[in-house]
């Protein structure tokens, strides 16, 4: 039954509406207290009011305050609930959270990092010596100081984040240069996951837990070690995608700069966040529509986000058709990772090529062995049970954004672009069965914040003894991971024996011992020749960025070179193509003193005379030991 309004009512009334016996109310805002228990990470979605009577002056004609100040100030006198004062107690306990997942982070990178120095498995990955050598070429080669050194193929940013260490022959030799990149890395990324969580979730130890993921898992422990590129990659994904978050959150604009400054420089990291740049923007969109942004306010954002975000990409473009001479030249040069899967398609061995289910399964069982069945198997309730609560709300869509590189390796296999091979997933006849696995890698951090969100959406009932309780049993099972996948540490497997592995050389230990200058010839994408382990700078190589320098040694190697090393079994191998290595002219001038069943040579110059310099460690390239050639 509607009301009636009494006669000369004003517009405030008309706002707060009378009550069906006729009382006027006016809507003021609701204080709603915490519960005692409360952990404080509810949302309010919508703003709470409330209706109070509104003060009637009874000396005119009994209507009511026509004040809008006076109507407030009579409100004022009414009784509220005060709410209980809790930030600086929730602000100190969060902090106490944060500071204790920062330092077990520090802890383990470090204690893994002494673990495996003093193990000699810093450098197991052929990769490993090869981003090295690109960072050092800067300041160590033919061509001092020319910036063309940092290649096409591999994205820049972890080569130039090594510059201020690899100078240093200690940091470059040992590995540790890149390992101190990748430490920081590991730690920022921890912090970074946990302030995702924190935000998704309002709960300290829900974040930590979730965070002690990736933070403790084996795999990552020993990545983070070494000059690899995969824990670059992790840190620009998370910043990118947690200042995403507060975007999304608060509708601040300088969150979406700072998410696509942070996304610029992730597509400098690895191709893997080309595609999180891709998914970011058309969520922008997406967002916006939810949040019913004007067109004009969609369209300036989105042009803000890919002018910042996609500059990197750009830049890459540019680079190698300046550089190169063709705009993709690292998608289809001949030393891109098309090309390189080639090879084993043409022989039978990509065995994803083309086949959406397989896989799937060969990138599952990766995640598997890498994070462990448990930690998976959490992840995925988790994102189950954040999908079914927040259906696909804006934070939800975030959320689903942090399994980019789920789609993105799944997507690479299937096309041929990246090769992984797995146990128990490749045939037994395979040339290895680990091979790449590291990839699996890039899921730890999306696991560990759906782990937190898990935690904090589990049905923990009171008292709260049984939700401590409850909180221990997630600890332990992550425990219990932790110790069932260091028994396998797949990645360091891959290392030692895969595929990745850095193959030992005889013309490495020759070198060591007899190199006593001189300039040497070979083609630094075919051979595996280190001058970090032969112990010879890069300025004494001359290879295939060397320019006129490199043209001239490969028509008269005797006028230039003390030393060549060739693999003529790699149709890639340019030395081998150029030079005839069985010509008379050759023979003449150059000696073969080492080779090995990997099939690479070192020949000397006869002209200079040939005595051992050093004498090598028994224990030399033991780390490759278990290496076989491939």
């Amino acid at each position: 039954m509607k009301a009636n309004r009494p006669p000369g009512a004003t517009k405030l009334l008309d706002y707060a509406g009378w009550t069906p016996d006729g009382q006027q109310t006016v809507e003021v805002p609701a204080v709603v207290q915490q519960q005692p228990g409360g952990d404080g990470c509810d949302q309010v979605d919508d703003l709470m009011t409330a209706r109070v009577p509104v003060m009637v002056d009874a000396d005119a004609d009994s209507r009511p305050v026509r004040s809008i100040t006076e109507s407030l100030l009579a409100i004022a006198t009414l009784p509220l609930p005060i709410p209980r004062i809790e930030h600086k107690e929730k602000t100190r306990e969060r902090d106490i959270w944060f500071m204790l997942t920062i330092l077990v982070a520090l802890v383990a990178s470090i204690a893994s990092t002494i673990y495996y120095y003093n193990a000699h498995e810093i450098l197991l990955y052929g990769d490993s010596h090869s981003h090295l050598g690109i960072a050092r070429r800067l300041f160590d080669s033919s061509n001092p100081w020319d910036i063309t050194q940092l290649g096409a193929v591999w994205l820049p940013l972890p080569h130039i984040l090594m510059w201020p260490f690899v100078w240093n022959d200690f940091l470059w030799h040992s590995g540790l240069a890149g390992s101190i990149v990748s430490m920081s890395c590991y730690l920022i990324t921890s912090y970074y996951i946990y302030r995702t969580a924190y935000r998704l979730t309002h709960n300290g130890p829900a974040s930590l837990l979730g965070t002690l993921t990736f933070i403790l898992n084996p795999d990552v422990l020993y990545i983070q070690t070494t000059p690899l590129s995969e824990m670059v990659c992790a840190v620009t994904f998370m910043a990118a995608t947690y200042y995403f978050l507060c975007w999304v959150q608060e509708e601040s604009v300088h969150y979406l700069v700072i998410s696509a400054f942070a996304m610029f420089l992730a597509t400098l990291s690895r191709y893997d966040n080309w595609v999180l740049f891709a998914i970011l923007m058309l969520l922008i969109v997406l967002i916006s529509a939810q949040k019913r942004y004007n067109r004009t306010k969609t369209v300036s954002m989105v042009i803000i986000y890919g002018t910042l975000a996609g500059f990197g990409i750009m830049l890459w473009i540019i680079w190698n058709k300046v550089i190169f001479g063709d705009a993709l030249y690292f998608g289809d040069g001949p030393y891109s990772s098309g090309q390189q899967q080639l090879a084993f398609l043409h022989v039978g061995r990509l065995y994803t090529y083309h086949n959406m289910l397989l896989s799937v399964k060969y990138y599952g069982a990766d995640m598997i062995e890498t994070l462990g069945p448990l930690v998976v198997v959490l992840a995925i309730i988790g994102l189950i049970l954040f999908i079914g609560r927040r259906r696909f709300s804006s934070e939800c869509l975030v959320v689903l954004a942090l399994l980019t590189p789920f789609a993105f390796y799944v997507f690479s296999l299937y096309t041929g672009q990246a090769i992984i091979y797995v146990p128990g997933m490749v045939p037994h006849n395979a040339i290895s069965q680990v091979f790449n696995v590291r990839y699996g890698i890039a899921m730890a951090a999306p696991c560990g914040v759906l782990i937190a969100i898990l935690i904090k959406l589990m049905p923990w009932k009171k008292p709260k003894a049984l939700v401590y309780l409850g909180r221990c049993a997630i600890l332990s099972l992550i425990l219990i991971q932790v110790f069932l996948t260091s028994g396998a540490n797949i990645d360091l497997e891959d290392g030692q024996y895969g595929i990745s592995c850095e193959v030992p050389l005889a013309a490495n230990k020759y070198l060591a011992q007899y190199y006593n200058g001189g300039k040497i010839l070979e083609d630094n994408f075919a051979s595996s020749v280190d001058g970090g382990d032969a112990g010879f700078n890069f300025s004494d190589v001359i290879y295939e960025g060397s320019g006129d320098l490199w043209n001239n040694a490969l028509h008269n190697p005797a006028t230039y070179v003390t030393w060549v090393v060739a693999d003529p079994s790699n149709p890639a191998d340019t030395v081998s193509q150029q030079i005839g290595l069985h010509s008379q002219v050759f023979l003449s001038q150059f000696t073969l003193v080492a080779s090995d069943k990997s099939d690479i040579l070192l020949y000397h110059r006869n002209s200079d005379p040939l005595v051992k310099v050093h004498t090598i460690p028994a224990n030399f390239l033991s780390q490759y030991a278990l290496c076989a050639p491939h």
